[in-house]
């Protein structure tokens, strides 16, 4: 069953044991900001990408020789040309070689945003390729990943929801006197934030990994 944004930041709340403020643009007390909430997710949303991705395709135009890449693009999974009925081999760029084959048709991601042909798709083509999840803005708008990372998801926006107290404790702490007897923690939420993180991990690695595209 799919997860709503807001449920999710609903989780978050309730794994850091805290309440959200609306309004807040500072820490306050034990208030994690709504600002803060999305970021945490937004970037739980980027961390999931090399385990689980969004797969997609983008038509490639007849004859282009140079082709903008979408604006979702995480990683080219495939290249097919539509003339050949076959998929094209990636060139990889070797100091001193000319952009050239011996064995038809490739491609190469150069430069940045663009994808480049050795020779034209007459027919067009079809370009695959793993794609950033989209970042929900609304609360009833409902999280693209599967279900099977929501749990890695709140373990991550947790860890990255506690740092900016970790930051705040570890500044205050500096003045601290050293006592030099026992083994004090020196930063428990840093060290809660780091637990979180751990966690995450593990969840993400009960996820199988799809497989990635031959290039």
């Amino acid at each position: 069953m799919a997860t709503s944004f807001g449920n999710l930041k609903a989780l978050v709340i309730r794994l850091v044991a805290d309440e959200i403020s609306p309004t807040a643009s500072v820490i306050s007390g034990m208030t994690t900001p709504s600002e803060l909430l999305s970021d945490a997710i937004s970037a739980g949303l980027k961390a999931i990408l090399p385990w689980v991705w969004k797969t997609a395709t983008y038509p490639i135009i007849a004859a282009a020789t140079d082709l903008d890449l979408p604006g979702d693009l995480y990683r080219i999974e495939g290249v097919y040309d539509d003339s050949l009925n076959a998929y094209l081999n990636e060139n990889i760029i070797t100091a001193g070689l000319p952009f050239a084959s011996e064995s038809g048709n490739m491609w190469i991601e150069y430069p940045e945003g663009h994808i480049t042909f050795l020779d034209d798709l007459p027919d067009g083509g079809t370009l695959y390729y793993a794609a950033y999840w989209a970042e929900p803005k609304l609360d009833d708008e409902y999280i693209e990943a599967p279900p099977v990372v929501i749990p890695g998801l709140a373990f991550y926006a947790a860890s990255y929801c506690l740092l900016p107290r970790a930051t705040a404790s570890a500044t205050l702490r500096q003045f601290n006197v050293k006592v030099d007897s026992g083994t004090p923690t020196e930063n428990p939420i840093m060290d809660m934030s780091n637990a979180f993180m751990k966690r995450f991990e593990i969840e993400m690695g009960r996820v199988s990994s799809r497989a990635k595209g031959v290039k």
